[in-house]
């Protein structure tokens, strides 16, 4: 470990160092999400479809897919440790361990000049 300067301390982080874990988020907590050393880093509405993919992302750091584009491969993911947040009205075949969460959509009313409805985005772990 790094040794902190002078005067400088951490702090707990919110909801404890086994968050996952102790709300029942088992799909993340068995991919490492409780791990000191994980921090999820990805991007979203990518392809990952072959392990040339895999490995690129591996090279950029990315550990984790939000809605993945339909052509994706879900096996590519799972034997590379990569996560996927899938959208929940769309999973994707062969969904298995690599699914740590499900995107919800709600629709909700924003003050705007158009006076429309606008769609909102929730993320919610996977529980079982």
């Amino acid at each position: 470990m790094t040794t902190l300067p002078p005067g400088v301390t951490l702090q707990q982080i919110a909801g404890g160092p086994n968050y996952y874990t102790n709300n029942g988020f088992t799909s993340a907590a068995n991919a490492g999400w409780d791990s000191a050393n994980f921090f999820m880093i990805g991007v979203w509405e990518d392809m990952l479809i072959t392990q040339s993919d895999a490995t690129r992302w591996h090279d950029l750091g990315w550990n984790t897919a939000v809605a993945l584009t339909g052509n994706s491969d879900l096996s590519v993911a799972r034997a590379n440790g990569i996560s996927v947040i899938q959208n929940y009205d769309a999973l994707l075949p062969g969904t298995g361990s690599e699914t740590v969460g499900l995107l919800s959509q709600t629709t909700i009313l924003r003050k705007r000049s158009t006076r429309r409805f606008s769609p909102d985005r929730r993320f919610q772990f996977i529980t079982r």
